[in-house]
């Protein structure tokens, strides 16, 4: 048996709010950054 996937438990119908905390910190690599938008943009939908 596997975990379900965030998508199918977390902000059902709406109310979840994906973000980096309360900010990003200077030092965080800009592909982490990068990487952290794309995440959001391709599984941060509900369908």
């Amino acid at each position: 048996m596997s975990a379900p996937a965030p998508g199918e438990t977390v902000g059902r119908a709406g109310g979840y709010i994906c973000s980096p905390a309360h900010r990003v910190e200077p030092e965080s690599p800009l592909e982490n950054i990068d990487a952290f938008v794309e995440a959001v943009e391709e599984y941060g939908y509900y369908r």
